[in-house]
């Protein structure tokens, strides 16, 4: 698992990027702008190459650029198709320069229609990045999408709000490549393409996750079917031994004790308590002077969080046996679930079993548990009795009931009859 899981991490670079072909496209038009002199415009095409363009700049015009545009809009319409950049990386040019200019701008024109909602004149906005000649004449040149700045003079012209004056690369309407830099240029444009991983390294290793994943839990799944088949086997064969009458009864007796005990606590679980109490009276009805106490340990999920669930089973363990310490042997305790225990004392009065509450409380608050610095542990109990006959349901909501008053202090003893 581990190689094949280095191995599919190694192949990742092998991919084939995602791309979208620019220039030269049937569907995508040049055009070229400078200035003019004489009357006539100093950049041309050269051989009629519409791929290529040739500007002699005169010192006397600098600042004003010159160069040429691909277009994917008819000339009728220009802002009728867009193209999304947004899902790929950037750029990636094959241009052949002779020149003296260190650097071409590269320039885009974003228009999006939704802006007009904002601001109802706003116009195309121009981004921007430059590259060096040196790196062109290397070979193709990579321009990432986060090179791109917005132009200062449109956004001083425009003067956009905020949200809307920002890098945007959803709905491309043009680019261009083209100098500022006097003399003279010869420029050819061989291809222009946006490019982008096609699976990006974060959900290419969360595939890789979900994998191998859906691959141990098919594997958990046919041996727990196996290990599940292969027991009932057994339980088969037993019951069907001679002699094995003592050996199946301890067996019993070992799953019956399963059945009614928590194993964390080693108290009675909701199972034990029930059966229990169904033994005193079968008709479900509590007798007269029976207690029940509702404990809740509290903010337990902050201690689970903080210190992981192994502390907290720590806890719920001394937790368990403190209180066993502290009550009668012929008094039912059991976990409820979770940080939930219920304890039942038979023969008792309001006033003592509000005592044996509160006793139970500071002893608890007392109590020096397994945590680290030595945090203290505090429970919530509500408290209710028996005045004449009640089931057990009955009787514990009213000891739910207060509960929930003494969780709203926490470290507190709530009562389901009056004090």
């Amino acid at each position: 698992m581990a190689l094949l899981t280095v191995l599919a991490i190694a192949a990742k670079p092998f991919i084939p990027q995602k791309t979208l072909l620019i220039h030269p496209h049937e569907d995508v038009s040049t055009g070229t702008f400078g200035p003019t002199v004489d009357g006539e415009s100093v950049v041309t095409f050269i051989n009629d190459d519409p791929s290529a363009w040739r500007c002699d700049y005169p010192e006397r015009y600098n600042g004003i650029s010159c160069g040429m545009s691909l277009y994917w809009n008819p000339p009728d319409n220009p802002l009728v198709r867009a193209i999304d950049a947004s899902q790929y990386d950037g750029f990636r040019i094959q241009v052949n320069y002779e020149g003296r200019a260190e650097h071409l701008r590269i320039f885009l024109s974003n228009y999006n229609p939704a802006h007009t909602k904002i601001k109802s004149d706003i116009s195309e906005k121009y981004l921007t990045a430059f590259v060096s000649t040196d790196e062109l004449r290397s070979g193709p040149t990579f321009i990432g999408l986060q090179e791109f700045t917005v132009e200062e003079w449109w956004v001083a012209s425009q003067n956009p709000p905020r949200q809307i004056a920002g890098r945007e690369f959803m709905h491309l309407v043009r680019m261009g490549i083209d100098t500022i830099d006097s003399g003279v240029h010869r420029v050819r444009v061989d291809k222009v393409e946006l490019v982008g991983e096609r699976i990006s390294n974060e959900t290419y290793l969360l595939l890789i996750l979900l994998f191998w994943v859906g691959l141990l839990s098919l594997e958990g799944l046919l041996r727990y079917y196996h290990l599940k088949r292969a027991a009932q086997q057994q339980r088969d064969q037993l019951q069907d031994l001679s002699g094995g009458t003592d050996r199946l009864a301890k067996e019993n007796d070992e799953l019956y004790s399963r059945a009614i005990t928590d194993p964390l606590t080693k108290v009675w679980n909701r199972n034990g308590l029930l059966e229990h109490l169904q033994k005193l009276d079968s008709d479900h009805l509590l007798p007269a002077g029976t207690g029940l106490m509702v404990m809740d340990i509290d903010h337990f999920k902050a201690v689970n969080d903080a210190y992981g669930h192994h502390v907290g089973d720590v806890v719920l363990q001394e937790f368990a046996a403190l209180i066993r310490a502290e009550i009668r042997a012929v008094d039912a305790f059991a976990r409820w679930g979770g940080e939930e225990f219920v304890l039942v004392v038979s023969d008792t009065s309001a006033a003592a079993l509000k005592g044996l509450a509160e006793k139970l409380r500071l002893r608890v608050a007392a109590q020096r548990f397994s945590l680290p610095d030595e945090q203290t542990v505090t429970v919530s109990v509500g408290v209710a009795i028996v005045e004449t006959q009640e089931c057990l349901d009955s009787l514990f909501k009213r000891a739910d009931v207060a509960l929930y008053q003494a969780k709203t202090t926490r470290n507190a003893v709530g009562c389901a009859f009056p004090v």
